[in-house]
């Protein structure tokens, strides 16, 4: 049985247990899929996915009986996107386009050019899970507060390559990086809107694990550039 309408939940799952869906489904299933009595639905948590019957649903509660597993989680290589926060339309976009390609972390960085540091990181989580629930995904990407760039480039990289999107000439590409390079994991850089300042982009360079990669030939947006980045560096990861 192929079911299409996914429904994410925290809590524990199993075989005939009877779940009482929270508001944020219930409002979904009921006002806009319009389920009703007797519909199926897939029920997955971060872990395990389940086809599960609906025994009772009006605009207030959605009761769920679990039936029969359907799949478990296998891990993924981890793909971390570092981007400078935009305007709140642009960052949900990113966030909902670059989870349903398969980004696993969002990490917010603030720079010499970043104009907007409000982040709603419950808005972004919201947007990331419905992303899940619509890709087929289980696990949902994990969204921190934004951090100083200094911050960032101070920490750790061990077994993670970082991919540096430049607006700067080069001919080095994601799939030539990621050939050279047997990572564990992966990570994307993008600026904010005007690029990297030369004094940023020298401590960046300055790392032994990050590579700036280009593109294309034309400049593209922050958003363009992360969604497009992401869609490349998963596709070479899955296929390569």
């Amino acid at each position: 049985m192929k079911i299409r309408n996914r429904v994410f939940i925290k809590d524990h799952l199993e075989r005939d247990l009877v779940v009482i869906l929270d508001q944020r489904a219930t409002h979904y299933l009921f006002n806009v899929l319009r389920c009703k009595d007797g519909d199926y639905i897939s029920l997955f948590n971060e872990s395990t996915e389940w086809i599960s019957r609906i025994n009772k649903i009006n605009s207030n509660e959605v009761e769920v009986l679990i039936e029969k597993n359907i799949k478990s989680y296998e891990k993924r290589q981890e793909i971390t996107l570092y981007f400078s926060p935009i305007k709140k339309n642009q960052t949900e976009l990113i966030i909902q386009k670059c989870t349903e390609i398969g980004v696993t972390h969002f990490q917010p960085v603030l720079m010499e050019r970043t104009n907007f540091s409000s982040f709603n990181i419950n808005r972004l989580n919201l947007i990331a899970i419905e992303a899940i629930e619509q890709s087929e995904q289980m696990r949902i990407p994990k969204i921190y507060e934004p951090i100083k760039l200094q911050e960032l480039l101070s920490k750790d990289q061990e077994n993670q390559v970082t991919l540096v999107c430049s607006v700067e000439e080069n001919n080095n590409s994601i799939r030539n990086v990621v050939k050279k390079n047997n990572a564990a994991n992966y990570s994307l850089m993008v600026g904010p809107e005007g690029d990297f300042s030369e004094s940023e982009m020298k401590r960046i360079m300055n790392k032994e694990s990050f590579f700036t990669i280009s593109l294309g030939d034309t400049v593209l947006k922050s958003e363009t550039a992360s969604i497009t980045a992401a869609a490349i560096l998963k596709d070479i990861l899955l296929n390569d």
